[in-house]
Formats: C-alpha cells, sequence, structure tokens
C-alpha cells in the first residue's frame, strides 16, 4: 500500500459492514464519493464515522465528500450542514455515461463516431 499516492476503494453503498474501515488503515485522506440519495448518504455518514474513529488512533483525516452523478444536491447540502465537511466536488449526471454503459462502450469508443460527445472525453 505505502507504494501508491492513491488507491480507491468502492464500498457498496446498501452493504456497509466493518469490513470497509480495514483499508483506512493504510491512508492519510479519506474522499468519501456519494451521490443525493438516502442510502448512499447514509454509507457515507456510515464511513464518516469510522474516518473520526480511526482518526484517534491514526494518522487518518477527511478530506470531503464528492458528489456523483447528481443533478440535484439538496440531499448532500443538508448532510453537510449536519456533519460539516468540505464538498470537494459535485460531478453533474450526464446522460451520455449512463447510454454508454447501456450500449456497452466507453464514451471515448461512442465519441469516434458521435463528436458531439468529445466535450465528455475532454
Amino acid at each position: 500500500f505505502y507504494e501508491y499516492d492513491v488507491i480507491l476503494f468502492d464500498v457498496l453503498g446498501d452493504v456497509v459492514c466493518g469490513g470497509f474501515a480495514a483499508p483506512l488503515n493504510y491512508a492519510d485522506y479519506c474522499m468519501i464519493v456519494t451521490d443525493n440519495g438516502f442510502d448512499a448518504l447514509f454509507a457515507a455518514n456510515r464511513i464518516g464515522a469510522s474516518v473520526r474513529e480511526k482518526s484517534r488512533t491514526h494518522p487518518l483525516r477527511l478530506a470531503g465528500l464528492i458528489g456523483n452523478r447528481t443533478a440535484k444536491r439538496d440531499l448532500i447540502d443538508k448532510y453537510v450542514q449536519s456533519c460539516p465537511m468540505p464538498v470537494l466536488e459535485v460531478l453533474p449526471l450526464i446522460e451520455d455515461i449512463r447510454i454508454s454503459r447501456i450500449k456497452g462502450k466507453t464514451l471515448f469508443e461512442m465519441a469516434e463516431k458521435e463528436p458531439s460527445l468529445k466535450y465528455v472525453c475532454d
């Protein structure tokens, strides 16, 4: 773990158990990626609580929250009012990404035939 600058762990929002906290032993900072839904924010809250607890004995800090693929951010804003932390970025909901998943292609593959998608790839 120590040879990497960034390690990403994908935690299922609806199956949050104690096991997700183990990778936090190897981190200096934690960034939580969530969407604007209740279940994802519930999981984010559990991860945040784990970071706060683990930071008592490890050099771990919560860097903040990243909103992922969301058209609205009202629940994210409400959450960070209750549990103060920075919102590092909110990535917009881009319909073309959903379509690419349905087609089983990357956006880069689709952009070769549809130049209007180049804005997402740049």
